[in-house]
């Protein structure tokens, strides 16, 4: 394939999603296409073939992207398989055009905007965009047209109306009116915040179900925007991958062969989705799932799916015979539960405390009284691992910490350093498994022992 024949073929509104793809098409590419109208000159391309070395072989750095969380991480890809711009120009690189993009049969409906809004979604775009821009009016010269009328009287139930089945002509005076008003700076605004809520929503909808690894959320996040939010097996099979002990990287690996194998779909937007998980393996690549590190000498995962807690370390020669034995292993002087697992024996301190399981970071801090002295935990780090179960990690180094409240963490990522900060007597890791979500407290304590790797 050669330059002069990436060409918008008059047929390719039939087929928004060629239209990005052409634009990721190298000179001597291998591609899928088919004919249109049994013509053997008029074609469109359907995908690349993906394992074809003269696919892989490119320096394009479309890939390099810079963000902490995964919101940033997954918003530059999303827009670059809406409308073909590079990664780097997330979000203050987007061209007019792409603002104003509007497809007027897209499978059924017309779509427009930034990720080609469809159907009833393309109205209520337009809805946000006349509640945000006081000056929306301005940019319609015709406002003898329907959809101006509803919008002009801000009806939310008027978007039926513009659903499936509605279609418009690209050129035509209406377009143009449309066009018109998804350019101005607030509608652009609007639409890249729209364009943002949309993928939040899907971000916050698979951690839910519990799928935990950054990696295989974005990919799925890329499906759930072509396809909608109703993908309950594969929501499913990727929280149960997330879960399996494996690292993110063979845990990705299981989830994109599943979708190979189960998506009917998967080869038609093959380059779509070879785009994305190379975009993702970049990412890894760049460190930019692991804030705080991995550790080295995990060991194996227990039933559970959770890795012991100290890099290095293991059931046998660092947990005491009396903490083995029986759960809680002592009461305190007020007759209270000792609440988790004391870790300390062989000589641990200073070693690297890590995440058992991939999760979110739901509390981080040094726990001090008012002069500034550490009690009760210290150094301690809660992370929320979206299933219903919470881990604790105490009575680390002073200032070892190394993820925030907020963070994603994988599994042997480093979370600080063995330490005996706060009520401890000496170095060791007070480990806690503590049931339901977002328990920074521990009221809802269990035993720790069956979680961990024997």
């Amino acid at each position: 394939m050669n330059n002069s024949s990436k060409v918008n073929n008059e047929d390719t509104n039939k087929f928004p999603w060629a239209k990005s793809l052409v634009k990721d098409l190298k000179v001597g590419n291998i591609v899928y296409v088919t004919n249109i109208k049994n013509e053997i000159d008029s074609y469109i391309v359907l995908g690349v073939d993906a394992y074809n070395p003269k696919n892989q072989q490119t320096t394009d750095s479309i890939y390099n992207v810079d963000g902490s969380n995964l919101l940033e991480l997954t918003m530059p890809i999303i827009i670059h398989n809406e409308v073909g711009i590079s990664t780097n120009d997330w979000p203050d690189n987007i061209s007019d055009d792409n603002y104003r993009k509007v497809l007027g049969n897209d499978n059924g409906a017309w779509s427009i905007g930034l990720i080609q809004w469809n159907a009833s979604r393309a109205y209520d775009l337009l809805l946000k965009i006349s509640n945000n821009d006081t000056d929306w009016r301005n940019a319609w010269s015709n406002k003898d047209y329907d959809l101006y009328k509803d919008l002009n009287t801000n009806s939310s139930s008027a978007r039926s109306k513009y659903g499936k089945g509605y279609t418009v002509v690209v050129g035509s005076d209406l377009v143009n009116q449309v066009q018109n008003m998804m350019s101005t700076e607030k509608a652009k605004s609007t639409q890249r915040d729209y364009a943002s809520e949309d993928t939040q929503s899907s971000i916050t909808k698979v951690q839910e179900k519990g799928v935990t690894n950054p990696m295989i959320t974005i990919f799925l996040v890329d499906i759930m925007n072509q396809y909608g939010p109703n993908l309950p097996s594969t929501i499913q099979n990727a929280a149960s991958i997330s879960k399996n002990g494996g690292d993110i990287k063979s845990q990705f690996n299981e989830f994109v062969k599943y979708c190979e194998q189960n998506l009917g779909s998967y080869n038609t937007y093959i380059n779509r989705r070879t785009t994305t998980k190379t975009y993702i393996e970049q990412l890894y690549e760049q460190g930019k799932f692991s804030s705080g590190g991995l550790a080295e000498n995990l060991g194996v995962a227990s039933s559970y799916g959770f890795i012991f807690p100290i890099a290095g370390c293991n059931w046998n020669n660092n947990v005491s015979p009396n903490s083995k034995s029986k759960f809680p292993s002592y009461y305190n002087k007020s007759g209270s539960p000792h609440t988790g697992l004391d870790i300390g024996q062989g000589g641990v301190n200073g070693k690297q405390v890590v995440a058992v399981a991939a999760g979110k970071v739901i509390l981080s801090k040094a726990t001090k009284n008012a002069s500034g002295a550490y009690i009760s935990y210290g150094e301690q780090v809660v992370i929320d691992h979206l299933n219903g179960l919470c881990t604790q990690y105490g009575h680390m180094q002073p200032n070892s910490r190394k993820v925030a409240v907020g963070d994603t963490v994988q599994q042997g990522q480093i979370l600080g350093l063995v330490g005996t900060t706060g009520n401890s007597t000496g170095p060791h890791l007070h480990f806690e498994v503590r049931k339901g979500s977002n328990q920074t407290g521990n009221t809802n304590y269990l035993d720790p022992r069956p979680y961990l790797p024997k």
